[in-house]
């Protein structure tokens, strides 16, 4: 068999360039952008491009990230399945070799899901019912140890896994680098909200501690780029020490519960 030679696509021309960027301005605005990246590729494009700017300066930082790393053609390609009747995307699309077919095979939203596979069928054929209320028990349980972890510079979840331990993402807390910047964190639990989205209960803050990172493991390029595998050791976690034995403390909305650990 012959080798199959892998090469990578060409460097977009600035003329290139200009028509994406038009063509995108003219096919979404932020919202629709935002949404489309988060649910094909999973990230929040808050995170990586200055959203508080005009949408023309979003699309052509969005394109110049998308240059970087090599995935321009994929962006268009999910661009044009998400709206392919706009002409200036149907334009660009063309220019880059992309097809309607072609693209719909790998990102139409439409799309019917595939049918469950055996193993799945036999798994819902043995599924048996579980004592509900120990369920919910157990897992409000859990969902007392949960927290919304702020920084000067993001939000992230953790999870208490000691009295004074939570375990969260290092891309969480990757920008805080100075104990200045540490004082100024801090791990909310036990926020609670009503049907309408209002705060049923109050919450319980807990501050980092001066030696506050006790673990770290950075993640893969693999997580940014969305190609290649991770490395052994590239798990993207952070073990953080709090000031308070919070898992010792009892739960705000009910100063009976214990928070077990």
């Amino acid at each position: 068999m012959a080798d199959i030679v892998l090469r990578p696509f060409p460097k977009l021309s600035p003329e290139q360039v200009e028509q994406i960027n038009d063509a995108l301005v003219d096919a979404f605005d932020l919202a629709e952008l935002s949404r489309m990246l988060l649910f094909k590729w999973g990230i929040i494009l808050a995170n990586y491009i200055n959203v508080r700017q005009g949408n023309s300066g979003i699309v052509s930082d969005l394109i110049e990230w998308t240059e970087r790393r090599g995935k321009t053609r994929d962006f268009i390609a999910i661009a044009y399945a998400q709206n392919p009747g706009n002409p200036s995307l149907q334009q660009v699309a063309q220019s880059l070799g992309l097809t309607l077919p072609e693209v719909r095979e790998k990102y139409d939203p439409t799309k019917a899901l595939l049918a469950k596979p055996p193993l799945e069928a036999m798994v819902a054929r043995h599924s048996r019912f579980i004592n509900y209320n120990k369920f919910l028990a157990r897992f409000r349980s859990l969902g007392d140890r949960v927290c919304r972890i702020e920084t000067p510079y993001t939000l992230g979840t953790g999870f208490l896994v000691g009295p004074n331990l939570v375990l969260t993402n290092f891309h969480v807390i990757e920008s805080v680098t100075t104990l200045a910047q540490a004082a100024q964190c801090v791990c909310q639990f036990d926020h609670r909200e009503d049907s309408q989205g209002g705060a049923a209960t109050g919450s319980v803050s807990a501050h980092f501690d001066r030696e506050w990172l006790i673990a770290k493991r950075r993640y893969s390029n693999s997580d940014v780029l969305g190609v290649g595998e991770a490395a052994i050791d590239e798990l993207d976690y952070a073990l953080i020490r709090l000031k308070d034995n919070i898992g010792s403390m009892p739960v705000y909305a009910d100063k009976h519960a214990a928070r077990t650990v």
